[in-house]
């Protein structure tokens, strides 16, 4: 299993297409870092001159609208590209689990997770710095709590992508559900499903992509459900995907 790991961890590090995907969203956003709060002066002086507290910026280190999708379109390229190229099949032929490949390819996707948000604050961290003025407040502790379940949050949506990618072997449904809930797509959905419920439930509150929107340092009362809505994907779609891979012809 380690050696899985380490192969599919070298695998994602040499791959184009997650450089490419990481050093564009970093751009991205530390050039709308800089360029909104420019903007903001040239228009609302008295707003742009106000003081951005940190704990703002690490719960919401993403200026650049849909930059989600650059991750989530990554995470689908490397879940499909051993299936794509082929070699899944000597590999999986090796193991005396093939589940086992889904579990590391999780594992390494968590890394890949973490490295994309890590840029994103880094990017957005630099553009505030240096377009305005940012204050230590109180509630950094729980911006870096907030940072880290979001993080946890993307691991939800991996499993589900996992799941249509791997398990499915379904690259372009995968991708488009991708850029579905990476872009806030589906948004529409819920807002009919809340209608649908006549406002007893409120379907934003628990499903990831609308989580990781929304969640911030003054918005502790859905980190639970954020916690709770990461664990029960996690939970449904990774067993998931090992058993459809498991028992599915690897080609």
């Amino acid at each position: 299993m380690g050696n899985l790991i380490k192969m599919d961890w070298y695998r994602l590090r040499t791959s184009m297409f997650f450089i490419i995907s990481t050093l564009v969203a970093f751009v991205l956003n530390l050039t709308a870092s800089i360029a909104i709060p420019l903007l903001e002066r040239a228009f609302s002086p008295q707003t742009a001159n106000a003081p951005v507290a940190l704990s703002k910026i690490i719960t919401n280190p993403d200026n650049f609208p849909f930059i989600l999708v650059f991750m989530l379109i990554s995470l689908v390229s490397f879940s499909y590209s051993d299936i794509a190229n082929g070699y899944i099949k000597n590999i999986a032929g090796q193991l005396p689990n093939k589940g086992y490949t889904v579990i590391s390819k999780f594992i390494v996707i968590a890394l890949h997770n973490f490295i994309f948000v890590c840029l994103i604050l880094a990017s957005g961290l630099i553009g505030t710095f240096i377009t305005k003025k940012v204050v230590v407040d109180e509630n950094v502790f729980t911006g870096i709590l907030v940072f880290f379940i979001k993080w946890l949050l993307t691991m939800a949506l991996t499993a589900i992508l996992l799941f249509v990618a791997t398990g499915l072997k379904n690259k372009t449904i995968a991708s488009v559900l991708g850029v579905l809930l990476g872009s806030g797509a589906l948004s529409l959905v819920y807002m009919g499903l809340n209608s649908l419920f006549q406002g007893n439930i409120d379907v934003n509150e628990f499903t990831p992509d609308s989580l990781f929107g929304s969640l911030s340092a003054s918005s502790l009362s859905l980190v639970l459900n954020a916690v709770i809505v990461s664990a029960v994907c996690i939970a449904i779609f990774l067993p998931l995907t090992v058993k459809v891979f498991k028992n599915r012809d690897v080609k």
